[in-house]
């Protein structure tokens, strides 16, 4: 039980840190005229994504596992494990070389800003209109997102194949609540930022950016090695 909890939890952590994902949705809560909707349409369709990605790794498992108890199970992990593995590598190689490169992208991060300002619906003036615009814009931007990141997709349908593999009913929904709990944190706190405390959207997401360029890449890296090569164990181990 205690290690469907820990690789559930590990992989769900590994979708807590991106950056990219908070930072999106932390921008869609600094929103004068319709922050509840962005917010609950971004944290809806990532939620909806995730949860087709999860069924996706535990359905593919299940389905195979009958047919091939053994055999095919342990090339599942094999599969997953060497995934993970190199999703770790080219993490730590992005980290590492990245930084490099990242000085000569500093003078365009405005212009970036400003595009994306304008794809998403978030002006700093209140706008006239329903927010369903808002919540069909952002639901599908969110869910996009999630099932065209090679990261999440990676993740969360390992995450089905490990809840798949849990000895018992109290482990799978512990570890699946240990999951979704970290996998959903990142759209989860723009939402409540904009019912609550919409003022401090703006200066959460300098600081989480800012913390996030720092550690986030590192810390991903460990977790997608160490969980890849405990996959890899567990099937050449057999």
């Amino acid at each position: 039980m205690l290690n469907t909890l820990a690789i559930g939890t590990s992989l769900g952590f590994g979708i807590f840190v991106s950056p990219e994902v908070l930072i999106i949705g932390l921008l869609l809560a600094s929103d004068r005229s319709h922050p509840q909707a962005n917010t609950f349409g971004y944290f809806l369709g990532s939620a909806v994504g995730i949860a087709l990605l999860l069924c996706a790794g535990y359905f593919l498992t299940h389905a195979a596992t009958p047919t091939h108890p053994s055999g095919f199970a342990r090339w599942l992990r094999v599969i997953f494990g060497g995934g993970l593995v190199l999703l770790g590598i080219h993490t730590l190689w992005k980290q590492r070389c990245g930084k490099k490169e990242k000085s000569k992208r500093d003078h365009q991060e405005t212009g970036l800003g400003a595009k994306l300002m304008k794809l998403l619906p978030v002006s700093e003036e209140p706008r006239p209109g329903s927010p369903l615009p808002s919540l069909a814009i952002c639901t599908g931007l969110s869910f996009l997102l999630t099932v065209a990141h090679v990261k999440t997709v990676g993740l969360a349908i390992s995450a089905g194949h490990a809840l798949h593999a849990a000895p018992n009913q109290a482990a799978l929904l512990t570890a699946l609540a240990g999951f979704l709990g970290l996998a959903l944190f990142p759209t989860l706190v723009p939402f409540g930022l904009a019912i609550f405390h919409p003022e401090t959207a703006a200066k959460a997401r300098q600081i989480s950016q800012a913390v996030a360029e720092k550690h986030g890449g590192w810390i991903l890296a460990i977790i997608l090695l160490l969980i890849g090569l405990d996959f890899l164990h567990g099937a050449l181990g057999e």
